[in-house]
């Protein structure tokens, strides 16, 4: 859903979205100040997935507006941000900073047909840095370090012994990483975790040796995450999470495989890889509306069409971040906490944001212990 916040330009978003058949959308006419707007309606933007601004209808300055799109984009990393400026210039100091901190989808043409082409383009595939490049600093400016936004929250968990099962659709696309990226993830934020090789590969013996780990017995730690060479028991183990990578869909268990209380299926986007995914309907057809698929090597223009071709599970598809590196803790973090969403609490919320200046202000989003 596209939510767009507008007052002199109605007519030129209704019809864009008329004759591109877009029709889930909301205007807002009444926001004068975005910034506020985020601080008051910031929980009620979790159902919009693009948010259009127009700056002209606005009255923030500068800087407040910046905060606002900064935060917006640190806390809701999928959101397509729009904005609508119409008559602005490349060079435009505004613009130039909100390039800075990857926003590329800009409507400035003073035709109005123009308008039009430029705001479709925006509404259905979006810009990349490419195509808005004109909007970027000169190499020489002082002023291109991005604001940092530093959140600050506390998690627990909702009950003991969760079991997270992964499998992908054919060997070498990207379980075993996704596994591990989850275990990095719930380390991360506090909780306890571990992963556990559920398939033949024998990863973590390949780790020992690299690393002369001589004696192995049942586990290892490495990067800060215990791993097991096979299956544990539960009960005496006293881990949060348990994080099992099945391998291929080819050589998965199935009954262990819908005993975990999530499952993941790890899926390529190439054409052959859908014949691969034909696969988990078959051998997992009664459990398929609780998977949760997760696409990696996505390119931007791509995911609509899985998004249309797999529309019933929709919302139940991530799409990955490039992780050449699989213990990066920093990926995923927004697809993981919409999966694990019930099975973990946040406790509290503290956001900062660092201006380039180092003028920071605390603590803007503030919420009690539950």
């Amino acid at each position: 859903m596209i939510l767009i916040i507008t007052k002199e330009n109605e007519k030129l978003i209704s019809e864009v979205c008329l004759e591109n058949n877009i029709e889930d959308y909301q205007i807002l006419t009444t926001v004068a100040n975005l910034y506020n707007f985020t601080v008051t309606e910031l929980k009620s933007l979790n159902n919009f997935t693009q948010l259009v601004i127009d700056v002209t209808s606005i009255n923030d300055t500068e800087k407040q507006l910046i905060d606002a799109i900064v935060t917006l984009k640190t806390i809701y990393m999928d959101l397509r941000i729009t904005i609508l400026a119409i008559g602005y210039q490349p060079g435009n100091t505004l613009l130039s900073k909100l390039f800075s901190e990857s926003i590329f989808n800009f409507v400035t043409a003073t035709e109005y047909h123009t308008q039009k082409e430029e705001l479709k383009k925006c509404l259905t595939i979006g810009n990349s840095y490419s195509d808005s490049i004109s909007y970027r600093y000169k190499e020489n400016s002082k002023d291109t370090q991005k604001s940092k936004v530093i959140i600050k929250k506390e998690y627990s968990k909702k009950r003991n012994s969760v079991r997270i099962g992964i499998v992908g659709t054919q060997a070498h696309i990207g379980a075993t990483t996704q596994a591990i990226l989850i275990c990095k993830f719930l380390n991360s934020i506090g909780l306890h975790s571990c992963y556990v090789q559920a398939n033949s590969k024998q990863d973590v013996e390949k780790i020992a040796t690299m690393n002369n780990v001589s004696n192995m017995k049942d586990m290892i730690t490495y990067n800060g995450i215990d791993m097991f060479r096979d299956f544990i028991d539960n009960k005496s183990t006293g881990y949060d999470f348990y994080i099992y990578d099945y391998g291929d869909i080819d050589n998965l268990n199935i009954n262990s495989y819908i005993t975990n209380d999530i499952k993941i299926v790890v899926c390529g986007t190439k054409e052959w890889d859908f014949v691969n995914i034909s696969k988990v309907f078959e051998k997992l057809n009664k459990i398929q509306n609780d998977i949760d698929f997760i696409f990696n090597f996505t390119a931007k223009e791509s995911e609509r069409n899985i998004l249309n071709g797999l529309s019933e599970f929709k919302r139940k598809i991530y799409f990955s971040e490039y992780t050449p590196n699989p213990f990066d803790s920093e990926k995923n973090q927004n697809i993981y906490h919409r999966i694990l969403k019930e099975f973990i609490i946040e406790k509290t919320n503290q956001l900062e944001i660092i201006q380039k200046n180092k003028f920071s202000i605390k603590n803007i989003f503030s919420k009690g212990k539950k």
